[in-house]
């Protein structure tokens, strides 16, 4: 078997492409043939560390094209990615091999996905966003700040100025969804979607096939190192992420503030001087790296997490609980879900600050939030988040999708139980 991995960059700078490039290492190291794709270098240097062949098209995204014209058309039809995709692909046996997409939006656009179709191969979709239906990938409407209801590519949603931008803006992102829905018919060239959360699928049930083979596996967490300490008066609550309005961490200031709660806030964005107003006594570390992070999170007293759009899978909730965080969460992402798997955490209506400050109430008390903590901890330790556990599902996917194309000998349906 070998695996082609898709994604717009061969670096990490985000979610998606950790688990991207972090699955390709591993795959690598379980001896499976694996190949690179990227739009964006310079490459990650464990991948070549490991052997991985890797192909970078440029080195900026579409939208930092000084060529503007040149950038916008590349983001909706990108004809020399497709080239050089092709010319990769030509190198793979479509019998043997797996062409798994993660994202495809910011450097090599939907023709990367509809050449490797055209080519016969199979292939693996991972979810990381809402890419598949809505044209900014989110379902959210950010002049609004809220949860956009609206269907993908309907006439509302054309009419809609739902970004910060100007409006033409929003028209070039309609314009290449609907290259990407519509025309290139996207959706329904992937032959297995992989969704993070149940969350994830309900949000996409009206875009892709019902057809469409499907399962739901969890991305990997590492466990932050140490192990969670004992709690001070001094211990605060955390928000760790962008400083953006739809992370909402406003809120999250506004409801410290009136417990007289400490609170912590890693990370930096657009509306900082907004959290600065809202809890002038508020602490703002800016962006810290992951051992400052873990170190902070061990003497935490509960992770807020007061995000009001469609997160598939947050990465911040279960680091938190395999630190010994119990988790403040809104209602609104598919931190929900987690919460209900690890059987420990809180959730509050979205944006609603006496809500949030009656959850978080009880944390003031160190014993019981130590002892919520503990539990969280607890609870992550004995579910498998594991990247090997990851890959092995992978794996499964992979076999099971070759053997229903006819090209291994005993086809057996591809699992697709939840996580």
């Amino acid at each position: 078997m070998k695996v082609v991995i898709v994604n717009d960059y061969a670096r990490i700078n985000g979610g998606a492409a950790k688990v991207a490039l972090r699955s390709a290492i591993a795959l690598a190291e379980r001896g499976i043939e694996v190949e690179v794709f990227a739009g964006i270098g310079p490459a990650l240097p464990d991948l070549e560390k490991r052997g991985i062949k890797v192909t970078t098209i440029r080195e900026t995204p579409y939208n930092r094209d000084p060529r503007k014209l040149a950038g916008a058309i590349k983001g909706i039809w990108d004809a020399e990615a497709a080239r050089r995709f092709k010319e990769v692909l030509k190198g793979c046996d479509p019998k043997d091999t797996i062409v798994h997409f993660h994202t495809f939006r910011d450097a090599l656009s939907a023709s990367v996905a509809y050449a490797a179709d055209r080519m016969g191969f199979v292939t693996v979709y991972t979810a990381h966003e809402y890419t598949l239906g809505c044209p900014y990938g989110g379902f959210f409407d950010y002049r609004r700040n809220q949860i956009c209801h609206l269907k993908g590519l309907s006439g509302a949603c054309l009419a809609s100025h739902c970004n910060t931008g100007a409006y033409f803006k929003k028209l070039w992102f309609y314009a290449s969804q609907f290259v990407y829905a519509k025309i290139a018919r996207i959706p329904r060239r992937l032959k297995h979607v992989i969704y993070l959360s149940q969350l994830s699928r309900k949000a996409l049930a009206g875009y892709v096939p019902a057809s469409t083979r499907s399962s739901f596996v969890s991305n990997p967490f590492d466990p932050m190192a140490g192990q969670p300490a004992p709690l001070t008066p001094d211990s605060p609550f955390l928000f760790v992420g962008s400083l953006a309005s739809h992370k909402d961490p406003v809120t999250a200031a506004k409801a410290a503030k009136a417990l007289g709660a400490k609170i912590t806030f890693i990370g930096s964005g657009p509306v900082e001087e907004e959290v600065r107003a809202a809890n002038p006594e508020a602490e703002i570390t800016g962006w810290l790296d992951r051992n400052a992070i873990a170190e902070r999170m061990a003497h935490g007293r509960a992770l807020l997490f007061p995000s009001i759009w469609y997160e598939a899978q947050p990465l911040t909730t279960m680091e938190a609980a395999a630190s010994g965080l119990s988790i403040i969460a809104a209602d609104a992402s598919a931190a929900v879900e987690q919460i209900e798997q690890l059987g420990v955490g809180e959730v509050f209506r979205r944006g609603d600050v006496d809500d949030l400050i009656a959850k978080m109430k009880p944390y003031l008390d160190d014993a019981y939030a130590h002892e919520r903590g503990m539990a969280a901890y607890k609870a992550f330790c004995r579910l498998d988040l594991s990247e090997e556990r990851h890959v092995n599902r992978l794996l499964e996917i992979y076999e099971a999708e070759l053997a229903l194309a006819g090209r291994t000998s005993h086809p057996q349906p591809p699992p697709s139980v939840s996580e």
